[in-house]
């Protein structure tokens, strides 16, 4: 059944409420009032705790978003009425798309929820 295979792999089973809090809560708060099941909370607290120190080493190494890691300026470079980001390596071979007075552009996203990493290329 659903549950055996559930209790194998140490999945969770939370009550519906579960997601609505857990911005304002957090995971481990809402995991211990909305479990329905017994297992896979042990599990769950480890990968958060973990994932918490990791975050807090990384965070206190500087982040990239302080302002003295970010350039001053960066050279762009005009193609077709739109500027192709330095950073994709692309500056010299990709074209900004054009139909009429319309420009197009793209972001391509990729999200790891376990490594907890959040990826975005323009």
């Amino acid at each position: 059944s659903k549950v055996r295979e559930a209790k194998t792999e140490s999945v969770v089973v939370v009550t519906k409420e579960f997601l609505g809090g857990v911005k304002a809560e957090g995971v481990l708060s809402m995991l211990k009032q909305h479990a329905i099941s017994e297992w896979g909370i042990e599990e769950i607290q480890e990968k958060v705790t973990k994932a918490h120190a990791v975050e807090n080493k990384t965070m206190s190494k500087g982040s990239m978003f302080k302002s003295s890691s970010m350039p001053k300026s960066v050279k762009l470079k005009l193609k077709g009425g739109g500027y192709v980001d330095p950073d994709s390596g692309l500056q010299d071979k990709a074209h900004v798309y054009k139909v009429g007075e319309k420009l197009y552009s793209a972001v391509l996203g990729n999200v790891n929820v376990q490594e907890g990493k959040n990826s975005f290329y323009k």
